[in-house]
C-alpha cells in the first residue's frame, strides 16, 4: 500500500529521498506521529530490508491518506463507526461526533459532553451530586 499511495502522489515509482521526507510528514501529521517517521524508515519498508516491517500505526495512516486522495473529507477518513444513543434526536445518523467520552461524576454513565469540561450527564445528576456532597457525613451536624 504505501508504494501505491507514494505513485499515486509523486506520480513515479522511481523512489526519491525528497519525495519520502514529504512523504513521511504527512503521514506522521495525520498520525499525531511525534516524533514523526523518517524518510529512512519509509525507504527501508519500500526496500524491503530485514527488520523494518509496517506498523499498525502507519497503515493506519495510509488508510486515510489513501481515503483523503480518493476525495473522503479528513474527518471521515478518521472516524470509525459506534453506537451512540442521542437524545431527542439532536445526533444525526452518520454525524461524526468531536467530543471525548467522559463518565459522570455521579452516575459513572458515559457520555459525550456539550463542552470539553463536561463533569455530569444531566442536570439531575449534577443536583444529586451537589447535594450528595453537601450532607453532612453520619454523626455530625
Amino acid at each position: 500500500m504505501l508504494l501505491d499511495i507514494y505513485i499515486e502522489i509523486y506520480r513515479t515509482d522511481e523512489i526519491s529521498k525528497n519525495n519520502l521526507v514529504d512523504l513521511a510528514a504527512r503521514l506522521s501529521d495525520i498520525a499525531h506521529k511525534s516524533p514523526p517517521w523518517s524518510w529512512r524508515y519509509l525507504n527501508s519498508i519500500l526496500k524491503g530490508h530485514k527488520g523494518f516491517k509496517m506498523t499498525a500505526e502507519l497503515d493506519k495512516a495510509l488508510l486515510i491518506m489513501g481515503a483523503v486522495i480518493d476525495g473522503q473529507h479528513i474527518l471521515e477518513a478518521r472516524a470509525h463507526p459506534v453506537m451512540v444513543y442521542s437524545q431527542n434526536g439532536n445526533v444525526q445518523e452518520g454525524s461524526i461526533i468531536l467530543g471525548r467520552s467522559f463518565h459522570c461524576k455521579h452516575c459513572q454513565r458515559l457520555c459525550v459532553g456539550k463542552v470539553p469540561n463536561q463533569k455530569f450527564c444531566c442536570e439531575e445528576c449534577r443536583k444529586a451530586w451537589w447535594e450528595a456532597e453537601r450532607r453532612p457525613p453520619r454523626g455530625r451536624k
